[in-house]
């Protein structure tokens, strides 16, 4: 029997976006990102962090677990309202807010605004996997 696929998955710690597979103990969707499973581990034993959150290499802390800029921006874009973002076949820019609302070219986005936007753009990519999986 082969391991399921990894998916994208929302740390249940931090919020932040992460590769991995469903463990059973963790609500749809929601995993543990490989820095706060280590600090589990480090904090309450390997054991403890197998109950919680799978086994590491398995569900968590998996071969490319993180994602790159790239795939965050991508991520925000597609989740980002049609009347807040630049219309099809224009540069990828979304507003923002910098001293009042701008259309800000993705690539411009800082660090700062990506942690910004990316826990609801993971949130309703969560919903758009598991709304496609019903479907099915």
């Amino acid at each position: 029997m082969s391991a399921s696929p990894t998916r994208t998955l929302v740390c249940c710690v931090c919020g932040q976006p992460t590769r991995g597979r469903q463990h059973w103990n963790r609500d749809a969707g929601y995993g543990v990102c490989a820095e706060h499973g280590q600090q589990t581990a480090d904090r309450e034993g390997e054991a403890v962090a197998l109950s919680y959150y799978g086994e590491r290499g398995i569900h968590w802390d998996v071969e490319g677990s993180t994602f790159s800029r790239e795939q965050k921006l991508t991520l925000i874009f597609r989740h980002t309202h049609r009347d807040y973002k630049s219309g099809k076949g224009a540069d990828r820019a979304i507003l923002i807010f910098r001293n009042g609302t701008s259309l800000v070219p993705l690539d411009a986005l800082t660090d700062e605004e990506i942690a910004k936007e990316l826990p609801y753009a993971l949130s309703k990519e969560v919903e758009r996997k598991t709304k496609a999986k019903t479907l099915s």
